[in-house]
């Protein structure tokens, strides 16, 4: 008896395997304030979730140019917003000069495939930009509530038009992890990225180097585009794992309607920059069937007059079960 007593105890104190998960919950914001700066990509906030779907593998198997044939697929769905501002939101008459106001409401359909050498991700997203994707309802709601200064200057946004995007990354993991001593590894994941619509229209090359124990075989958290490759599905891990990233990604550009204005009438606008990187330092943290991602993401200039780089932060918390 007290030798089955103790083998139940230790049954209790050892956390079960990890198990693939059959779904994930997971909500993101992205803000400026989270690196102390307030302008330009102001914020986006989405909610995602992702899981299995028998439609999603008879979709990547009949796209065998875009989906290699192998691996764990998955549908994800995201509501998401995002929120572009010039630099001094205090001026009811914005400098012509600057990033105009803007608003992007959407919706997104996530197509994934996933082992863990590869990630193939196909995402459509459907929405509208303008007055209709209440923006300024959003940003003064914000500020209301968290004592920052009111905008002033939504007036002048750039009109609603209807906002479509398909875009396709996929990442690549060569090698397995190196191991580099007590216990920790090290990784390297290269990737590319095309977005083609009226809301953003690029092609982008970069990578991602991830450093802690046990390395998990995701590849990045989740985000609002354009964004290094991620997504918010995991598999839950038995007891608690982390890691920290560094990211870079150099885009060329041909079109950004929050920087180029409307695309068939006239509206604010700037001229944008062809080429703008991204660098992106961040940490994962994991328990059990929770997640959080931090990261902090550094953007070059994106038009002509613009003072200085941009700064944001990005929080992801999700729930896989």
């Amino acid at each position: 008896m007290k030798r089955a007593l103790l083998l139940g105890l230790g049954a209790l104190a050892v956390p079960a395997p990890a198990t693939a998960a059959e779904g994930t919950l997971a909500f993101l914001v992205e803000n400026d304030s989270l690196t102390l700066a307030d302008r330009h990509y102001s914020s986006g906030l989405a909610l995602l979730w992702t899981g299995r779907a028998g439609w999603a593998g008879r979709t990547a198997d009949a796209l065998p140019f875009l989906f290699q044939q192998t691996g764990e697929t998955g549908a994800g769905y995201t509501l998401g917003q995002a929120l572009y501002t010039p630099s001094d939101i205090a001026d009811p008459v914005p400098d012509p000069a600057d990033r105009p106001y803007a608003g992007w409401l959407f919706g997104a359909l996530d197509l994934t495939r996933t082992t863990p050498k590869r990630l193939d991700r196909l995402q459509l997203s459907l929405g509208v930009v303008g007055p209709a994707a209440l923006g300024e309802f959003s940003q003064k709601l914000i500020h209301r509530v968290t004592g920052y200064p009111e905008p002033k200057g939504w007036g002048s946004q750039i009109d609603d038009e209807p906002a479509l995007l398909v875009a396709f990354q996929r990442a690549w993991r060569p090698l397995p992890p190196a191991r580099l001593g007590g216990g920790l590894e090290a990784d390297f994941a290269p990737h590319a990225t095309a977005a083609l619509g009226n809301v953003l229209t690029y092609a982008g090359l970069g990578a991602t180097l991830r450093f802690g124990p046990d390395l998990p075989d995701a590849f990045g958290p989740p985000r609002i585009l354009p964004a290094t490759p991620g997504s918010a599905a995991f598999t839950p891990v038995p007891g608690f794992r982390w890691h920290v990233f560094l990211g870079a990604e150099g885009r060329a550009v041909a079109r950004d309607i929050f920087l180029d204005g409307n695309s068939f009438t006239h509206s604010a606008s700037v001229d944008r920059k062809p080429l703008v990187g991204d660098l992106q330092a961040g940490l994962s943290l994991a328990y059990l069937n929770w997640r959080l991602d931090v990261t902090a993401v550094l953007r070059t200039k994106q038009f002509d007059g613009q003072k200085g780089v941009d700064r944001f932060g990005a929080l992801s918390i999700a729930y896989s079960y």
